[in-house]
C-alpha cells in the first residue's frame, strides 16, 4: 500500500469517528433536555421564601424594614443608612428579630400567592416613594429558581397580591412587637 493510501484511510476513519461521536452526543443533548423536562413538570413550583421591604417617607434616620419568610422561620431586620449610624451609633444601629414559623402559618402564606397572577403584575406600579410617600415590595422565590417582585405604594396592593401584603404586614407588625421599646415608634 502506498503512503497516500495508508493516510487517506486512516482520514476516512477519523472523519468516521468524529461523526460518530458527534452524533452520539448531539443525540444525547436532544434527549436530555426532554427527560429533564418532563421530570421538572413532574414536579409542581412550589413557593421557596417570602420577601416583603418597605421604604421611602420623610423621616431622616427611619430604618429600612425587610420581612423574610421562609419554611420554619420569619426575620425581622431594620437597617439604617451609614449617615445614621455615624450620627448615633447606639441609636441607629441595625436590629434583627427571628422568629419560628410553623408549618400551618406557612402554608397559609404560600396559598396567598399564585404564581401566574404575580408574573402577569408589572414591576413596579406607582411610586409613593418619589414623592415622600412610602412603598411597599413583595418578591417571590420559587423552587424553579424563578423569582419575581412587584414595588407598589403601601397600603395599595394589587388584588393578586392584596391578601399576601395584609398578612405579611400583619407578621410585620407582630415581629415589631419584640423590639426594644424605643425603637417602636418607627
Amino acid at each position: 500500500m502506498s503512503f497516500s493510501v495508508i493516510c487517506a484511510r486512516q482520514e476516512l476513519v477519523s472523519v468516521l469517528l468524529a461523526c460518530c461521536i458527534g452524533g452520539y452526543s448531539a443525540s444525547a443533548q436532544q434527549t436530555r433536555p426532554a427527560a429533564m423536562q418532563g421530570y421538572q413538570q413532574a414536579l409542581p413550583v412550589h413557593v421557596v421564601s417570602i420577601r416583603l421591604s418597605t421604604f421611602g417617607g420623610t423621616c431622616e434616620c427611619c430604618p429600612g424594614d425587610e420581612l423574610k419568610v421562609r419554611p420554619g422561620e420569619a426575620m425581622l431586620l431594620l437597617t439604617f443608612s451609614r449617615e445614621c449610624h455615624q450620627q448615633d451609633s447606639r441609636r441607629y444601629r441595625d436590629l434583627r428579630v427571628n422568629a419560628d414559623l410553623s408549618g400551618k402559618h406557612w402554608q397559609a402564606l404560600q396559598r396567598l400567592v399564585d404564581h401566574d397572577a404575580l408574573f402577569a403584575l408589572p414591576v413596579r406600579i406607582g411610586c409613593a416613594s418619589c414623592y415622600d410617600g412610602i412603598d411597599e415590595l413583595i418578591e417571590v422565590k420559587f423552587s424553579d429558581h424563578s423569582k419575581k417582585s412587584v414595588t407598589f405604594p403601601m397600603g395599595s396592593a394589587p388584588k393578586e397580591i392584596s391578601a399576601l401584603s395584609e398578612k405579611l404586614l400583619s407578621l410585620e407588625a407582630k415581629l415589631r412587637d419584640e423590639l426594644p421599646i424605643g425603637v417602636k415608634s418607627w
